[in-house]
């Protein structure tokens, strides 16, 4: 029997479990993976990776939780895990009910009373803002503020917004008075190796050199003092004291060689203090292209909240914020922060939704150096007054377009300019996106401070790693169709290879998994979004980890993940706007690694019953594709397409994916003294030593000599 867990019991085995009403303490040691409540009933959990449950079999009692990076999520809160022991956090308030067989705890109707929050708030000046009424209980329902409806009017959206703010200010001084009782200080992030999943070098791919030909165009002021990286050892020595030692070692560790055509420009640019607008291929870098130089400012000059030795006390204020449209984007930046902050006292921060609010307030009570956040959330928790953006000094905001396509530019804008966040003249601001249209570009002026617009390849279009395959399938042979696809691919994928299969809907994802799951041609999960996030988490771990081989995937995954080993894409269901088909396929061919889409162009009765708009443009996307052919059928529907609709490519869109600044009727831009300046200083580079047309081309054949992709689709 493996060593007893050395179980802490800060609830002091006082909650009793009559009638099943409290949720159950930690008591004394116990075998490993069991212990035992105040009552005597024992528990047992069980790891699947990074799923947890626990259950009682006497109570008949079960309940689910997580566990990822040494943290414990279950019973409503967090604990710190190891395999040797296990420290049980506090719990959210002092009056739980328990929830019956997989659902998650609620609160109970009554919450601690105010005047604890209040007398707490007057001893501390950075707590200046709470609208708590003294003595008023409130009750936050699992369902917000509707949950109280019984035929009278409904409530107002600022009420709910209100009641839901208050119920997390409660929340958060509950778990800040719990740590600083007990002295329990922030504290690193040194629990798990960040690095013991890294199966695939940073710009190692046999294709790598591809990307010596994209062109990269850069404009603003001063661009002939922003000269571009050679390579990494280029950037330690001639940046060597912005670069702390231990970032260094750890970008080392990551296993980082040479530099992506968007990591030579941007990283200098960001360093040398410039705001950046960035318009790049998906797949080309752009995460460490912001992280590096903002995790280098932070850890020189910010004082890292984990090396404080009192608990901390007043709201999260961040030096990093960085904002992402999608959850999964979230998670994947903030594991790659953890990476390069590893062995620093610096704190990182994920906040997003569809995970317990409760459960990220206890880790905003310990405090954070960087935040990653989804809007919807953040903009919560800044409301909240629980999280303050009042410090930060680095802001990016990645895949920015997708955010719009969201429509969250009321809370951005609020986030920025509403809650004390120093102007756009005292901070650093970054934008990275695969497209920049003229909303962006509007956005950009309005938030970014005389800053360079980089611009990396065709803007729009896939990465010159990805061949592309169009494959004419009737819509009644799509599913032993793609059957024989992975069948193929099962037969002939090299290594650890996985492939990525997207649909239009969520119904169809999880028929799909079904259905792959009675052929038994491979190891099949889905993620979509009737999933909760635990269990989108655990399908994505273990198809990072090469234990799941095929994921069937709507676009909740199209954009911005960033997961090694993906060679393959399938568009079982054609996406309706080009913009989508970029993104779907740039989930491969990433950092120079060779890959390859398939897409299923689904005909019915001899009529493509598939979208105009993507039918239209496909060809175009295609050309120049490396061991890409555009069959002849899909060229004739395109042009048949074209010549029978309105369609238009909106070639006189002059701001489209352009820097609006080159414009001088451009009633958005400002600084009217700078835009002749920055006209003079545009300029376009080719990267490496200059490739010419010659030399492009020279590799495209190159790539068609190497590539072993030779599947007869």
């Amino acid at each position: 029997m493996s060593d007893p867990w050395q179980a802490v019991d800060p609830w002091g085995g006082t909650n009793t479990v009559p009638n099943n009403s409290y949720y159950p303490p930690a008591a004394a040691s116990a075998p490993s993976q069991r212990w035992t409540d105040a009552n005597g009933n024992e528990y047992i959990l069980d790891i699947q990776g990074e799923t947890v449950t626990a259950s009682c079999e006497k109570l008949n009692y079960h309940e689910s939780g997580t566990l990822k990076n040494g943290k414990l999520g279950l019973f409503g809160t967090w604990h710190d895990y190891t395999p040797e022991k296990i420290t049980f956090g506090p719990p959210l308030s002092t009056s739980w009910t328990r929830v019956d067989q997989g659902e998650e705890p609620q609160p109970a109707q009554a919450e601690p009373a105010a005047d604890n929050w209040s007398s707490w708030g007057n001893a501390n000046d950075s707590w200046n803002s709470w609208n708590n009424p003294q003595g008023q209980a409130q009750t936050e329902q699992s369902n917000g503020a509707w949950g109280s409806w019984g035929g009278t009017a409904a409530p107002s959206w600022e009420d709910q917004e209100k009641k839901r703010w208050e119920g997390y200010q409660r929340e958060f001084q509950s778990a800040q008075e719990w740590n600083k009782e007990r002295g329990i200080l922030p504290g690193g992030q040194e629990e798990m190796d960040p690095f013991s999943g890294e199966a695939e070098s940073k710009g190692s791919g046999e294709d790598f050199c591809l990307y010596d030909s994209v062109a990269v165009t850069v404009n603003g002021t001063k661009t002939d003092q922003i000269r571009r990286l050679a390579n990494f050892e280029d950037l330690f020595t001639r940046f060597a004291g912005d670069i702390p030692v231990q970032l260094e070692e750890n970008m080392n560790k990551c296993g980082f060689s040479m530099p992506t055509p968007v990591q030579k420009w941007a990283i200098p640019a960001a360093l040398a203090g410039r705001d950046i607008m960035c318009c790049a291929q998906t797949g080309s870098g752009k995460t460490a292209a912001f992280l590096v130089p903002t995790l280098a400012s932070m850890i020189k000059h910010h004082k890292a909240v984990g090396s404080m030795e009192v608990a901390f006390e007043g709201p999260c204020k961040p030096d990093t914020l960085i904002l992402s449209p999608t959850r999964e984007l979230c998670l994947q930046i903030f594991e790659d922060a953890l990476k390069f902050c590893h062995k620093t006292k610096h704190r990182c921060l994920r906040v997003y939704g569809q995970e317990k609010a409760k459960t990220q307030i206890l880790e905003i009570a310990r405090g954070a150096d960087l935040c990653v956040a989804t809007v919807g959330r953040l903009y919560d928790f800044v409301g909240a007054g629980i999280i303050s953006v009042a410090d930060v000094n680095c802001f990016v905001l990645d895949e920015a377009d997708r955010m719009l396509d969201l429509g969250w530019k009321e809370q951005i804008e609020d986030i920025v300019e509403n809650h004390g966040m120093p102007p756009k003249t005292e901070r650093q601001t970054w934008m990275f996106s695969a497209t920049f249209p003229q909303e962006i570009q509007t956005l950009a002026l309005k938030y970014l401070h005389d800053h360079l617009f980089i611009s990396v390849g065709v803007v729009g279009s896939p990465a010159v790693t990805v061949t592309q395959i169009v494959q004419k399938v009737e819509k009644a042979e799509k599913t032993d169709k793609l059957v024989e696809f992975i069948s193929g691919f099962m037969q002939q994928r090299k290594g650890n290879e996985r492939m990525l299969v997207f649909t239009n809907s969520k119904n169809q994802a999880k028929l799909l998994d079904q259905e792959l799951w009675k052929h038994e041609v491979a190891t099949t999960a889905a993620i979509h979004g009737d999933l909760d996030q635990p269990a989108r988490e655990a399908n994505l771990a273990k198809f990072r980890d090469g234990k799941v081989d095929v994921m069937v995937a709507t676009d909740v995954a199209s954009r911005g993940l960033d997961i090694s080993g993906v060679s393959h894409v399938l568009n079982y269901d054609a996406p309706k706007e080009i913009s989508l088909y970029v993104q779907r396929i740039g989930r491969t061919g990433r950092i120079g690694h060779r890959g390859t889409s398939i897409t299923f162009i689904t005909f019915e009765a001899g009529w493509c019953i598939d979208s105009d708009d993507l039918l239209t443009e496909l060809p175009d996307i295609m050309k120049g594709a490396p061991n890409t052919e555009i069959p002849d059928w899909l060229d004739a529907l395109s042009k048949e397409k074209k010549e029978g609709t309105w369609y238009s490519k909106k070639k006189d869109d002059q701001w489209n994916y352009t820097d609006v600044r080159k414009n001088g009727n451009f009633e958005g831009w400002k600084d009217g003294n700078d835009q002749d300046q920055a006209q003079a200083n545009s300029w376009s580079n080719w990267q490496g030593t200059g490739a010419t047309q010659e030399e492009s081309t020279q590799s495209q054949g190159e790539w068609n000599a190497k590539s072993g992709d030779s599947w007869s689709w």
